[in-house]
């Protein structure tokens, strides 16, 4: 209700508390969107990206590392509707440092679709439609989408992927103000030939063989 710049009162004040002296949410509020952006002052990013930027080959991994690791703000994902509701008991209640920002989104009534579908859009939002809706509003998936790597940003900051047991697949729950990412077979960087290539291997081993043969009876002739 009333955004602004809050003291902190003590080394205790939490999440819940600032919302309560901000005046609570407003019925536009996104609560399950809320994210806090903190200073990086881990002690131990400059030391270690130092380590990591003398390796003579940075591999992709270490890259990313030195990316993550001199961020100057990271963002935590907050569920303020579990903060609010538990009275300020939940997980996510999290103590406040000085600096941090409480972002707080309007809610938004539509679900993004980004990837290796045919037409990446926005789609409004249904209740209790499947993450298959979606990818069907959006003309459904290309011939390069890896559909056991589909995930969902969730408003938040939060991410949920696609899970395999035997052969079922679970994708994950679909939100308002969520999007659907769907990422792109990655190309073959090995060796190895592809299923294609072995079919067309096969047919061809298939084929000597029945010259092999029919030049066998020739001979027996």
């Amino acid at each position: 209700m009333y955004p602004g710049t809050y003291v902190l009162s003590s080394k205790e004040d939490k999440v819940s508390d600032i919302i309560k002296r901000a005046g609570g949410i407003t019925p536009q509020a996104d609560n399950k969107g809320a994210f806090i952006t903190r200073i990086n002052t881990s002690a131990l990013k400059d030391d270690a990206a130092e380590k990591l930027q003398k390796l003579k080959k940075a591999s992709d991994t270490s890259t990313q590392l030195i990316e993550e690791l001199t961020k100057p703000t990271v963002k935590i994902s907050l569920r303020l509707d579990e903060i609010l509701n538990n009275k300020g008991n939940a997980l996510e209640n999290i103590t406040l440092l000085e600096g941090d920002i409480i972002s707080v989104p309007k809610q938004r009534n539509v679900v993004k679709v980004n990837g290796e579908v045919m037409f990446p859009t926005e789609i409004v939002y249904k209740e209790g439609a499947s993450i298959h809706y979606y990818l069907d509003k959006a003309g459904g998936l290309t011939e390069n989408a890896r559909k056991k790597k589909i995930a969902v940003l969730n408003s938040n900051g939060s991410a949920a992927k696609t899970k395999k047991f035997l052969f079922f697949r679970t994708y994950p729950k679909v939100t308002a103000g969520s999007e659907i990412l769907v990422p792109k077979i990655p190309d073959r960087t090995g060796k190895g030939l592809s299923t294609a290539e072995w079919l067309a291997v096969a047919s061809g081993l298939a084929s000597l063989a029945g010259v092999a043969v029919a030049i066998i009876n020739v001979s027996k002739r």
